[in-house]
Formats: C-alpha cells, structure tokens, sequence
C-alpha cells in the first residue's frame, strides 16, 4: 500500500455515523451575499454557537450572553431596578434586564424594535433632548444603570 492509500480519507469508519465534523458545526454556503466580507459574515453568524442558543433560548441576539456575563462577574443587575438601555435595538439586553428582576426598563434606539413585554421602548435619538425626556419620563425616578 503506497503513502497515499494510507493518507486519504475513505468516509466514516464502519462505527461512526458522520465524516467526524462536529455536530454542532455545519459548512454553510451564502450564496445571496453581495461581497465577499458579507458572504463571511453570513458564514460566521450561521455557525456561531451563541446565535444558535440565542435562538433556542428565545433571547433576540448573541449579545444577551455578554450581558450575563458580565453580570455573573460584576453583578450590576438587581431586583427592583430602573434600567435604561441606549441603542438597545434588538433587544437583548432588555431581555436580560427584565429576567434578572428589574422593576422598570426603557430603550431608545434609532430603529424601529418590536416590542417587549414589561419595557418601554423609544424609537429616538439620544442626542435628541425631547427624546431624552420621554426615556426619562418613563422610569418613576432616575436610573440605577444606564447600558
């Protein structure tokens, strides 16, 4: 048998189901990119572990989990709290801050974000002074942490 019969690969084992390839993992092709660095992206996201248990979770993004996380090391999340989320859209910290026990949340962002049950969102500028004042007029006091 020559070097080459040795080294090439002949499918799964008569043991294994699959070509070794994690389960998790699977080869996505992104055929209706526009660019090559939005065909990676694309590639990216759909293989990413955390966009996937977002998902499973019900969370609105990844980022959910570096909220927790920080949360988990710095514990800034408590019962009863007013939060303000700026630039929130789409809405996973909100989720996180509502599940963790805050009492009053409210977002601003400049696109559109549907809604959450228990916050209040504002599609608005935070540079906007009127736009502060309805994020300010929804919390029954000043916030205890601003994301």
């Amino acid at each position: 048998m020559s070097d080459d019969d040795r080294r090439r690969w002949k499918g799964p084992g008569p043991d294994k189901q699959d070509s070794g390839r994690r389960a998790t993992e699977r080869k996505v092709i992104a055929r209706n990119a526009r660019t090559e660095s939005s065909k990676r992206w694309i590639e990216r996201q759909l293989q990413d572990p955390y966009v996937r248990k977002a998902k499973e979770e019900g969370y609105r993004s990844r980022a959910s989990y570096k909220l927790l996380e920080i949360d988990e090391t710095a514990k800034i999340l408590r019962k009863g709290q007013r939060v303000v989320d700026l630039g929130c859209a789409p809405g996973g910290w909100i989720q996180v801050a509502l599940q963790k026990g805050a009492a009053e949340v409210v977002g601003i962002d400049l696109l559109p974000l549907v809604p959450i049950e228990g916050a209040l969102i504002i599609e608005g500028d935070v540079n906007n002074l009127d736009d502060v004042e309805k994020m300010l007029a929804g919390l029954s006091g000043p916030p205890d942490l601003v994301l």
